[in-house]
């Protein structure tokens, strides 16, 4: 018998699982390619990924795009918001 089997760790199979996957990227940078105007939260509900802003923000990042526009950027044309504009 081979203790060398059977004492072997599994390092690959620790910590926690990715929820955005490889195929996922693509899918990802699809609606910025289109769209580079599009915000974290409308990439996240056009994909219906599953998964925090946070994430996808943090993925977005890591594809390589730069993070320019907060979720309420468009509110600050709304008239509550001191815009000129009615």
């Amino acid at each position: 018998m081979d203790k060398e089997k059977y004492t072997e760790l599994h390092t690959h199979q620790r910590g926690r699982k990715k929820k955005i996957t490889p195929e996922d990227d693509e899918k990802i940078k699809m609606p910025i390619d289109k769209n580079n105007d599009i915000t974290i939260r409308e990439i996240n509900e056009v994909l219906e990924l599953g998964v925090s802003d946070e994430a996808v923000r943090q993925h977005v990042i890591k594809l390589g795009y730069r993070y320019k526009k907060s979720v309420y950027a468009g509110e600050r044309d709304l008239a509550r918001c001191g815009s000129k504009k009615k």
